[in-house]
């Protein structure tokens, strides 16, 4: 009896064993059938188009002055009137400030009194000269020593009244620093002084008043190194005020700074704008709507479709029913879509998706 249980239970290890051996047979070919479906599929792809929708950037902005005149004063001296105060509307050549200073005035008088008298002893010198010039030519009358003295002191008395005569149109010139005349149209925007004021080259910090172009404005920006190459002189671009935000203008652009900032790393960009409404002030905060345009041809394709590598930056292309690595570079990023530029122009399609595999090198046939 203890045999036969004994047989029995070898029976049921055997058949349970062999039952162990053909499942596993059987996971094993599954895996394996697996594998190579997996293998099997075929990549998908992308079919590739020239971008023509442009990234528009937005970026702050201000409006300033087109032109813009600080007036300060050249001499040591009080200021004796004040015509037009901030806001006022001036014309070209009105005089703004009016300055005093006595000793000018008086260096002036005395100058002119001593070019009067020096007039004088000069025209005598040279009368006296071509009298004795003239003497001289009958023979034995005047020496040549006495000739030459009278020459000299002719010559002495005019230099120094062409001396006195510098210095009276330099004082003259001085002079004309007293009054300031605007050397264009526009508005009076900052006052920092009153009547009585003693002010001179470098008595103040601040301007004594700012005169503007309130009608000619530039709208002025800075666009960061990586947009530079897309902006160019004469494209149009929109912006839009702060303090009506509803509304948006067009401008287009004027001129760029051709360098970039050492410490923003930026270009600077103006546009001219007319303002003979007046609806626009100087130092109005704005913000610019720019289109990135660009004379070469640009793609966008799925970020997955990019490979950023050490080795470069590449999508693979599908050619002949084969992939091909192209390196390209890489432009702007919007959302899950990269565009791109490169040797683009006769590929039609390439692979939606770079797993690891093609980025170690693996070539895939797509027959």
């Amino acid at each position: 009896m203890k045999k036969k249980l004994l047989y029995n239970k070898i029976l049921i290890l055997t058949v349970f064993f062999a039952l162990s051996v053909i499942t596993g047979c059987n996971d094993r070919e599954k895996k394996e059938n697996q594998t190579d479906v997996v293998e099997s599929v075929t990549p998908e792809i992308f079919n590739l188009k020239i971008n023509e929708d442009y990234a528009v950037v937005n970026l702050p902005a201000e409006i300033v002055s087109d032109r813009q005149f600080d007036i300060n004063a050249k001499i040591l001296s009080y200021v004796k009137a004040i015509n037009f105060d901030i806001g006022a509307e001036v014309k070209k050549g009105d005089i703004i400030i009016e300055f005093e200073a006595p000793e000018i005035k008086s260096q002036l008088s005395s100058l002119k009194s001593k070019i009067s008298s020096q007039e004088a002893v000069a025209g005598f010198s040279e009368v006296n000269y071509r009298r004795l010039l003239d003497a001289s030519e009958t023979e034995g009358i005047i020496s040549d020593d006495a000739l030459d003295k009278l020459k000299s002191k002719k010559d002495s008395d005019i230099a120094i009244l062409e001396s006195l005569k510098a210095d009276y149109e330099e004082k003259s010139a001085i002079a004309g620093y007293l009054n300031v005349k605007a050397p264009f149209s526009g508005i009076v925007t900052e006052r920092n002084i009153d009547i009585g004021a003693l002010v001179g080259p470098s008595g103040m910090s601040k301007p004594l008043m700012v005169l503007q172009d309130n009608k000619n404005l530039r709208l002025r920006f800075s666009a960061a190194e990586r947009y530079t190459p897309y902006i160019k002189t004469g494209d149009s671009l929109s912006f839009s005020v702060r303090s009506i935000p509803e509304y948006n203008y067009q401008t287009v652009i004027s001129r760029k700074s051709g360098a970039l900032d050492s410490d923003l790393r930026s270009q600077l960009i103006e546009c001219d704008m007319k303002n003979a409404d007046q609806k626009f002030l100087p130092g109005m905060i704005a913000d610019v709507k720019l289109k990135m345009n660009s004379d070469e041809p640009s793609y966008k394709i799925p970020k997955s479709a990019l490979a950023d590598t050490n080795k470069g930056i590449y999508v693979m292309a599908v050619i002949d029913g084969k992939t091909k690595k192209i390196m390209v570079r890489k432009k702007q990023e919007t959302g899950m879509m990269v565009e791109i530029a490169g040797n683009l122009y006769n590929i039609s399609a390439i692979l939606k998706s770079i797993t690891e595999d093609i980025k170690e090198g693996v070539e895939i046939n797509l027959l």
